[in-house]
């Protein structure tokens, strides 16, 4: 509340007030650069001691099938804890499309192959149960052209986006 001054009313601070204002600053950064770097270093150990989030669940063909898939810039980490809630209800499993290890590709249609193999990896285990797919952002887009590729679509249930522009974004 020190250095706050009223709008119509413009002060200089003196050099002692801008030492201690650089210096909270300081402080500042350092704690949050105490807290996020420990944090990063954590997210690095855990996607090398867990390349696949997909390990830890198993997967009972008698309940039905959900695919989580994942936006653009982000990973199958997205998902985890939605996964600690929905593995009582579902078989969930997760796709990778554009982070290690999966290799970067250039387009939405090249991330649909990629999730169309996943879906027919799934149905040979659930034959007889339809799919759920959920998709954030571009996972959504994804997941929409992916399920087009099919010639029939019986096999689905529900697609969910979340976040996901309509028609496909400008870009």
């Amino acid at each position: 509340s020190k250095f706050r001054y009223p709008k119509n009313r413009m002060k200089l601070l003196s050099v002692k007030d801008l030492m201690l204002y650089v210096r909270l600053k300081f402080l500042w950064g350092f704690c949050l650069d105490a807290l996020i770097l420990p944090l990063a270093g954590l997210m690095i150990l855990l996607r090398c001691l867990l390349p696949r989030v997909e390990d830890l669940f198993t997967h009972n063909v008698n309940k039905p099938p959900l695919l989580l898939v994942h936006g653009s810039g982000s990973n199958i980490f997205q998902w985890l804890f939605a996964k600690f809630f929905l593995n009582n209800q579902f078989c969930i499993y997760t796709v990778q499309l554009n982070a290690s290890p999966a290799p970067p590709y250039e387009s939405i249609k090249d991330y649909a192959n990629v999730l169309s193999l996943k879906i027919r990896s799934i149905l040979k285990s659930h034959s007889n149960q339809k799919l759920i797919i959920v998709g954030t952002s571009m996972g959504g887009l994804v997941a929409s052209y992916a399920v087009e590729q099919f010639e029939q679509q019986t096999f689905l249930k529900y697609i969910v986006t979340i976040n996901t522009p309509w028609r496909g974004a400008p870009a």
